[in-house]
């Protein structure tokens, strides 16, 4: 979760919707003639790059000290690296190739 700090409190922004965001930027570029055929690959791979995170984001891990999500950055490293470990095989059933860690 992407935690951005604001006058009415914590924007809390889903890892999700930031690839998705991610992902529609990189449609909007026009590809080299050489990524041509991989194009739409590479921007499902750019959307769906923290497909790892959708889940966590839904109930994610509380700071105890705000009593808010605790940032993508501030994770535990065995709680990332077990999201980004699992990610690979939840976007395997859209692209074997946009899989590829």
């Amino acid at each position: 979760m992407l935690l951005r700090a604001a006058e009415e409190g914590t924007i809390c922004i889903g890892q999700a919707s930031h690839a998705w965001l991610s992902g529609q930027l990189a449609r909007a570029w026009t590809p080299e003639p050489a990524l041509a055929p991989v194009w739409e690959e590479l921007c499902l791979a750019a959307a769906q790059h923290d497909i790892g995170m959708a889940l966590h984001d839904r109930e994610p891990l509380l700071d105890p000290a705000t009593g808010g999500p605790v940032g993508f950055t501030a994770l535990p490293l065995g709680v990332h690296l077990a999201l980004w470990d699992a990610a690979p095989a939840a976007l395997e059933t859209q692209s074997a190739w946009a899989a590829l860690p």
